[in-house]
């Protein structure tokens, strides 16, 4: 048995094991440092990591044990110490946590924090090993029954005996738990099938998301946004389930067949050349309306440090800014708000 610092959890390689955080303020006459819980994991110091930093909050939904929690928060960080019982392989480790378990009588309230024996909870299961192999015969099989490949939402795995899901695996992958390689369910299937999900569907051009931000505008009175649901034009033209945020992220990582690089956001505002998009653009017309307006109000030119733009309001501009306009003209007149009041400034000056 190691105990180990907080402080010294980043000099401990991070291997497979059962681990203990012990309450040392409450005495137990079945493990030396005090009442316990103990633990497995695939890598324990990241694992202590989560029951520290969760410890600390004031957030008990995030923690996976209630009791500890309180037991942390009215004991306080220093009453608790941690500890490596023991380093073992992934698959030794429901049977040697229950081992310690029953050892230290752990999940008994009086003298510990566990719950039940961890062959009684998920992770008697979540934990069993998996081959490649076994992984690969459930994906044709479930190819051949729906003629279409499994996602992480495709719910139970039928031909598993523990009743696993497609989305328990893909978690599995992320995770390199249950034996299993560091990867995605997706990304598995692509490099040993040869498919991607984006390519069951048409590709998507920057004509396409114009076009239904234009159908959009047209609809709603405004231009799209990351929160504005789903895209029901791109579904009604065979371009499958999207919304405004899964297109936002299709663009910036390229996928089906876009080259654009760039959120939906700037893509609307480089398209539609405005800055605010939920309200109209800005014009020349108005912009000196508003300059002359603030410089007899104010007695001197606005700078784009100079705030919201109240006027701009009452013309139906919304909250626009100064620095907001200074962008519009910088961008589509090649001239800086400063430079367009040089003239107003000359004027004040000569009223002096």
């Amino acid at each position: 048995m190691k105990i180990i610092k907080a402080s010294e959890f980043k000099n401990y390689k991070d291997t497979s094991g059962i681990y203990a955080v012990i309450n040392t303020e409450c005495p137990s006459p079945y493990f030396p440092l005090g009442k316990v819980y103990i633990g497995q994991a695939h890598k324990i110091t990241r694992r202590l990591w989560d029951h520290l930093l969760v410890g600390r909050r004031n957030e008990p939904y995030k923690h996976s044990n209630i009791h500890l929690w309180r037991a942390f928060k009215k004991y306080g960080e220093d009453a608790f110490a941690f500890a490596i019982l023991e380093e073992c392989s992934p698959e030794e480790l429901t049977n040697k946590e229950d081992k310690w378990i029953n050892e230290t009588k752990a999940n008994n309230p009086n003298f510990g924090y566990n719950k039940r024996m961890a062959s009684d909870s998920n992770q008697g299961s979540v934990f069993k090993p998996l081959s490649i192999e076994v992984i690969k015969e459930w994906i044709l099989k479930f190819a051949s029954k729906y003629k279409a490949y499994p996602t992480q939402d495709s719910g139970i795995i039928e031909w598993s005996k523990n009743k696993d899901t497609w989305r328990a695996i893909d978690l599995a992958f992320k995770n390199e738990q249950r034996s299993l390689p560091k990867t995605t369910l997706s990304k598995f299937i692509f490099n040993n099938f040869n498919y991607s999900y984006f390519e069951s569907y048409k590709r998507i051009t920057p004509n396409d998301i114009k076009r239904w931000c234009e159908f959009y505008r047209n609809e709603h009175g405004k231009l799209p946004v990351l929160s504005s649901k789903r895209i029901i034009y791109a579904e009604k033209e065979g371009f499958g389930c999207l919304t405004w945020s899964g297109l936002s992220s299709l663009m910036l990582n390229n996928n089906r067949g876009l080259k654009t690089n760039i959120s939906l956001t700037k893509f609307v505002s480089e398209q539609f050349e405005i800055i605010n998009r939920r309200y109209k653009p800005f014009s020349m017309e108005y912009i000196t309306k508003w300059i002359t307006q603030y410089c007899r109000d104010n007695n001197e030119i606005p700078k784009n440090t100079s705030g919201f733009i109240t006027y701009a309001e009452v013309d139906g501009f919304g909250k626009a800014t100064w620095n907001a306009v200074n962008k519009w003209l910088t961008k589509t007149k090649n001239i800086t708000l400063n430079k367009l009041c040089e003239g107003k400034n000359q004027q004040f000056k000569g009223t002096k």
